[in-house]
């Protein structure tokens, strides 16, 4: 005779099969990124791989592309080769390239910055008190924002294609 408290062999199944599928659903998703569409930027003041100062404030007037990640996360490394690639219509489009690092220290940055074959105009931050992480609700990396000139979150979003970069500031300079 079966128990009421006794589980049934489909339970395992579905707690493998579902519950994963709605973490990544909620995980990924938009609204769940934590910043909408429209919303001002967090300000933020931090300090670059070269220990100057590099703040929201210093790109005003300006479109500016924000990464947040780390030098060990495989797919912001991914990331980071996108922004490169993107970056000659950036310039064109006179679009701030800023990647934002989190849990990183200044010499592993610059090994990064290196080993990724960084142009001088890709500002590369690190954020060690967490100014970036909590003011961007930061819950996965990599994370891609498209900001206007008026610092308002045009786009927030994961692993972002360089094209879809160059479609969206495209958009704005029209």
């Amino acid at each position: 005779m079966k128990r009421c408290c006794q589980k049934s062999r489909v339970t395992p199944f579905w707690c493998l099969a579902v519950v994963p599928v709605l973490f990544f659903y909620f995980l990924m998703s938009p609204a769940y990124a934590g910043l909408l569409d429209g919303k001002p930027a967090p300000a933020f003041e931090l300090k670059d791989h070269a220990g100057k100062s590099c703040s929201l404030n210093d790109f005003e007037g300006k479109p500016l592309v924000m990464k947040i990640g780390t030098t060990w996360c495989p797919s912001c490394g991914s990331q980071s080769n996108e922004l490169v690639k993107a970056l000659p219509k950036l310039r064109e489009l006179e679009v701030a390239v800023v990647e934002v690092f989190v849990e990183d220290s200044p010499q592993a940055v610059k090994e990064y910055r290196a080993s990724h074959k960084f142009p001088e105009d890709i500002r590369t931050c690190i954020d060690q008190d967490g100014q970036v992480l909590g003011g961007y609700s930061v819950v996965s990396i990599p994370r891609v924002i498209m900001i206007d000139p008026g610092h308002q979150v045009i786009s927030d979003q994961y692993l972002v294609p360089a094209r879809r970069i160059e479609e969206v500031f495209s958009k704005i300079k029209e």
